[in-house]
């Protein structure tokens, strides 16, 4: 199955089943398929996240996980308070890049689209470009301590990779026990400086 049809059948379970609530505002895809383009093929141990953005915070709602169509899910559901403004997601390294108008799968009120546009033009400006290299630059450290030298490669790869803590997903470890040569280029050593300025300045 390519990104494609994951990314439809997202969307197909927004329309089923997201969209219920009251609340609801719309729906956007976020995480590692946002950067893959829509002919590569999506690694079957991925799971795929998407954000239902509500209108009103409700704690009841609690991230999960699913099978459906074949697709692993993992729906979130972020209050839009969490991403109505440049100051609130811009300059952060690791959801800045997310947010662009093609990853929208639902948005009834144009809210979404409007905001994902606004986003996208500002991404690059060189103020939101140091925030985020900031952000990155005072979290990452502190990740890459945390990589256990004894570990198995794909496991270190996910932290060197993501800045993520080494107990991050099973899904997101098991991705890159399908991708070799990535795992052999990354053994030779990590470069947290790379790292860093790839996920602060590589827009979507």
């Amino acid at each position: 199955m390519n990104v494609s049809q994951v990314k439809e059948a997202a969307r197909q379970r927004v329309i089923e089943d997201g969209s219920k609530s009251p609340d609801f505002m719309g729906a956007y895809l976020a995480s590692s398929i946002t950067h893959l383009p829509d002919n590569f093929d999506s690694p079957t141990s991925s799971d795929v996240d998407i954000a239902v953005v509500l209108a009103q915070p409700n704690p009841g709602n609690k991230p999960t996980e699913f099978l459906y169509r074949d697709v692993l899910i993992e729906v979130n559901y972020p209050p839009w308070s969490d991403i109505n403004s440049p100051e609130v997601v811009l300059g952060e390294y690791r959801r800045a890049g997310g947010f662009r108008p093609a990853n929208i799968l639902s948005d009834p009120s144009g809210e979404l689209s409007s905001l994902f546009g606004a986003l996208s033009n500002d991404f690059a400006k060189r103020r939101w470009v140091g925030r985020r290299c900031e952000d990155a630059m005072r979290n990452t450290p502190g990740f890459l301590k945390r990589v256990d030298e004894w570990a198995l490669y794909h496991d270190q790869v996910t932290c060197w990779f993501s800045a993520e803590p080494a107990h991050a997903t099973s899904s997101s470890r098991q991705r890159y026990r399908t991708q070799p040569s990535a795992v052999d280029t990354w053994r030779r050593g990590p470069s947290s400086t790379v790292t860093v300025i790839w996920t602060c300045t590589k827009a979507s």
